[in-house]
């Protein structure tokens, strides 16, 4: 599998793998149905660390939106890569006073410059599209940046902090401090597999809210009875006051979602996520999944706290029936759910 990680930012935390900072500051995304970041004021990372990604991936890539709206000051990080259990810091991508993008390589409590872009950053308020590719090793390494998808830096070299491994299994965001700033729709990939295995070009992380019941209603809601379920699981952002619950083990609970927007060209991937928790001593799970062509796939089963938290399916780049690319119906046309588990 290509695409490790999609995130809409469309509510902090609701991707299951981030860690977050606080006094995030969050502003509309640049699409109908997405959200984006802006800078917290503290200069503090949003961390994606041990994506699943079992001893980290060699090459990697990822894409973004960023917006910057005026001169920056303090050469502030934007993207880091991350090495031997997300505690090595192997290389960064900052905007410098001139508003140039630069790759620095850490050296440990300090920096090496690799690259500066010889473009200045557009600083007019509109968001731009920014790729990244990264590869670590003393010595072939090598650190690419392309903006709107004109190559802004293209190193290659030492990109290889102290450590062990030269895998990479973990990403920290941040963005600079002006209110105006901000940064969305990041995705990221690595080289294997037959789709999703290079540069993402522009794309756009987008929500999908149910908007009607499903083929299953076998929770049951906080007002009481089972009908009309997905009322209770539909706003945004999320809100505790309201859900379903399971009364046994292998109860199921699905919910039509909102079509995607007409203009939608293709689909790279897909992840159904949820807001759970248990309602008392005793172990108790739930596995997301998401029902295509008339049959249900699963995720993994996910032990649950007593305290609400985001949980998922994985990324699922093919349509479970068909092994092939998602199309915009087939998206339009899923359900999403949920399925109470042992734990």
């Amino acid at each position: 599998m290509a695409l490790k990680l999609i995130e809409d930012f469309f509510e902090v935390g609701a991707n299951p793998e981030n860690i977050i900072g606080t006094g995030w500051l969050m502003t509309g995304g640049r699409v109908a149905g997405s959200g984006c970041i802006g800078p917290n004021g503290t200069g503090q990372w949003l961390a994606y660390p041990n994506q699943g990604w079992s001893s980290g991936i060699s090459d990697f890539y990822a894409g973004f939106a960023l917006r910057i709206s005026a001169a920056q000051t303090g050469n502030p990080k934007i993207f880091a890569v991350y090495g031997d259990n997300n505690s090595t810091e192997h290389c960064f991508l900052t905007i410098d006073n001139n508003n140039r993008l630069a790759v620095h390589r850490s050296t440990g409590a300090s920096s090496s410059l690799l690259a500066t872009s010889p473009l200045p950053f557009p600083v007019i308020s509109q968001w731009r599209s920014i790729n990244v590719y990264f590869k670590i090793d003393d010595t072939t390494g090598r650190a690419v940046v392309k903006v709107d998808g004109t190559t802004h830096i293209d190193f290659t070299g030492d990109t290889k902090n102290a450590g062990t491994g030269s895998n990479i299994d973990g990403v920290r965001i941040s963005v600079p401090n002006n209110p105006n700033n901000a940064l969305a729709d990041l995705v990221i990939l690595d080289n294997t597999g037959s789709i999703n295995n290079t540069y993402p070009n522009d794309i756009a992380c987008i929500r999908r809210l149910p908007n009607a019941n499903g083929t299953y209603s076998q929770f049951t809601g906080s007002d009481g009875n089972s009908t009309d379920n997905y009322q209770l699981v539909d706003e945004a952002p999320s809100d505790n006051s309201d859900y379903t619950y399971a009364t046994s083990v292998g109860q199921k609970d699905s919910y039509n979602v909102e079509d995607l927007p007409a203009a939608t060209i293709s689909v790279m991937g897909v992840r159904a996520v949820a807001k759970c928790a248990k309602s008392g001593a005793g172990s108790a799970g739930m596995s997301v999944f998401v029902r295509e062509n008339g049959s249900d796939t699963f995720g993994p089963s996910i032990p649950l706290s007593t305290s609400f938290s985001w949980q998922g399916d994985i990324v699922r780049e093919v349509a479970p029936s068909t092994s092939a690319a998602w199309t915009v119906s087939d998206v339009n046309a899923m359900e999403i759910g949920v399925r109470s588990e042992a734990s």
